[in-house]
């Protein structure tokens, strides 16, 4: 009807039919059928756009699985990739595509792992390693093949460490430092850093110490271009030592002084002059400017002279920095002192007083830091002191910082296994240091107080028996000895071997230079004393046979 009398033309009825038509009555079939065709296009549209979104869905799946293989273009460039692939087809997927297809997944991983670790190809990225592994924990992937590799791994990491520490004390002690240096140090501890970026071995003084020395002789010889790169070099590997950042400032001074003061430099000492300085200068070692700046001088106008009046004149002011050094045993004084040494080791290197003065004052240095730390209420700074107070051996100290850690914080998952290791690995440390000086029984001592400390470790034990029978073996040596205390210490020795084999050997090495070891160790020792102890009983009769005979 409102169609019948539109006011516009347009929207009218056209015709009388039309208006008929429209009133008519319906039929509930006719009513509904439109909205019946409505429903069905509906659903149509409805399974289509399932069939699509399950057939887009498996498709995204099948690529995301397809990309782990090798030879597909859109191979995953690196396991994060990977990880971000899976996690965008939501939590469900993901977990089903990784329950059903482990083994491909697996596979990727392990070539990962591969790429970051593999010590003949000279990869060992330990931290890329460690996120491997987190990624496979957080995907819950089974494999007894994955964790025999972690394994191996771990072990290889360790083995190499421990051959990594001993080529850096290598290299220390040849002053292999810089790069341009084969085997240098600065090589072997970016190696470390890699393995073990915590590593103790990374911020050890005395390579610290060697570094500044290096840098203040470029300094002392105007060198200046090299002490820049040495001291990039030392900030690099110490970023935070305060030491080698005096050695930056004192470069920079050095070089707005040859700006300001560009003239020429007073006139060089005679090399008699020379002598005699570092002779009234070695009879009161300081470390004030004055007398720094009359040594630098002085080495200065010696230089290139190899007179033994020369030498002797050097070895005098070693030895007078010796006998200052060692009348300090405040460790608040023991900065300036290892500067004052440092000095010395800069013109006499292998000088043996210096050297022990310098790692007197770095074990003074260390101790303070340590004490220091075990003071601290902070459950941290307890597990940094064990950490240095084993690096140092120094277990008594290690065992003061479990101690503590057990007091501020007796749940610390590192009181379950780390913490005891170190204060064993402090103890055996100090004690091989007193074998190594032949002082067996005072390493079996400082073993035993260890495996009191920390009764569930049988490295100490061990340790305790091994020293006690080296010694009982080197003492009996050169001596008679019955067969039944021979054969008493023989079952001692073979007690200490299987023990620990290892250990034996190690301690074999050890005694090796300072006991004249013969070929074979200890065991080689033992059948000279059997020897000894068989000529002894075949000598005894014949001197009673023949004190019968003139008799008879």
């Amino acid at each position: 009807m409102a169609e019948a009398v539109a006011f516009e033309g347009g929207a009218r009825l056209q015709t009388v039919g039309a208006l008929v038509e429209s009133l008519r009555p319906r039929r509930p079939r006719e009513r509904v059928a439109p909205y019946l065709v409505a429903l069905l296009a509906l659903a149509a549209v409805g399974a289509g756009a399932v069939v699509l979104h399950g057939h887009y869905r498996q498709r995204q799946l099948d690529t995301t699985i397809e990309r782990f293989a090798d030879g597909n273009p859109q191979h995953y460039a690196s396991e994060d990739q990977a990880m971000a692939a899976l996690d965008a087809l939501g939590t469900d997927a993901r977990q089903q595509l990784v329950l059903t297809r482990s083994d491909v997944i697996l596979h990727y991983l392990a070539e990962r792992l591969d790429a970051y670790w593999s010590p003949p190809l000279g990869r060992f990225d330990y931290a890329a390693v460690q996120h491997v592994f987190q990624l496979r924990d957080q995907l819950k992937l089974f494999s007894p093949a994955f964790d025999a590799r972690r394994k191996e791994i771990d072990d290889e990491r360790t083995g190499m460490l421990a051959r990594l520490g001993g080529s850096l004390d290598e290299a220390v002690d040849r002053d292999a430092l810089f790069e341009d240096q084969p085997g240098s140090a600065a090589d072997i501890l970016q190696r470390i850093r890699l393995l073990d970026p915590g590593s103790a071995l990374l911020r050890g003084n005395r390579l610290e110490l060697k570094y500044d020395a290096a840098i203040g002789q470029s300094i002392d010889l105007g060198k200046y271009d090299e002490a820049r790169a040495r001291i990039a070099l030392g900030l690099q590997l110490f970023p935070d030592s305060s030491r080698l950042q005096r050695r930056r400032d004192q470069l920079a001074a050095e070089l707005a002084s040859a700006a300001a003061h560009p003239g020429p430099q007073a006139a060089a000492m005679n090399v008699a002059d020379a002598r005699h300085a570092l002779a009234e200068l070695a009879a009161n070692p300081s470390t004030n400017k004055a007398w720094l700046d009359g040594v630098a001088n002085a080495m200065a106008s010696l230089q290139g002279d190899d007179a033994p009046e020369t030498g002797k004149a050097i070895d005098a002011l070693a030895d007078g920095i010796v006998t200052a050094a060692a009348q300090v045993s405040d460790p608040g004084l023991a900065h300036q002192t290892l500067d004052l040494v440092e000095v010395g080791l800069r013109y006499a290197p292998h000088s043996p007083g210096l050297a022990e003065q310098r790692d007197r004052m770095l074990m003074l240095l260390q101790q303070q830091r340590i004490d220091q730390q075990i003071a601290s209420s902070d459950p941290a700074a307890q597990v940094d002191a064990l950490r240095l107070a084993a690096s140092a051996n120094d277990g008594p100290r290690a065992l003061a910082a479990l101690n503590r850690l057990r007091s501020l914080q007796p749940g610390s998952a590192v009181l379950a296994s780390a913490a005891p290791q170190l204060v064993a690995s402090a103890y055996l440390g100090n004690a091989r240091v007193l074998a190594r000086r032949g002082r067996l029984a005072d390493a079996a001592a400082l073993v035993s107080q260890g495996a009191d400390a920390v009764p569930g470790d049988a490295r100490l034990g061990a340790a305790a028996q091994r020293y006690l029978v080296a010694a009982a073996i080197l003492d009996a040596r050169g001596k008679p000895l019955a067969e039944p205390d021979y054969q008493d210490l023989h079952a001692r020795y073979q007690a200490a071997l299987s023990a620990d084999a290892a250990g034996m050997q190690q301690l074999e090495r050890d005694l090796g230079a300072g006991a004249a070891l013969p070929q074979g160790g200890l065991g080689a020792v033992l059948e000279q004393i059997r020897a000894q102890g068989g000529a002894a009983s075949d000598a005894e009769p014949q001197v009673v046979g023949g004190s019968s005979g003139s008799g008879g």
